[in-house]
């Protein structure tokens, strides 16, 4: 399991990865921007 992971993170490029989480990132940036108010 740690391997198939491991791999498909090395053969992924890091375009997909920045799409994925755009969510996330937004998320975090709400929380912020919560905190700051």
């Amino acid at each position: 399991m740690f391997n198939e992971s491991v791999g498909h993170d090395l053969k992924t490029p890091p375009i997909p990865e920045y799409k994925i989480p755009s969510k996330f990132v937004a998320k975090v940036l709400m929380h912020c921007n919560a905190y700051s108010m």
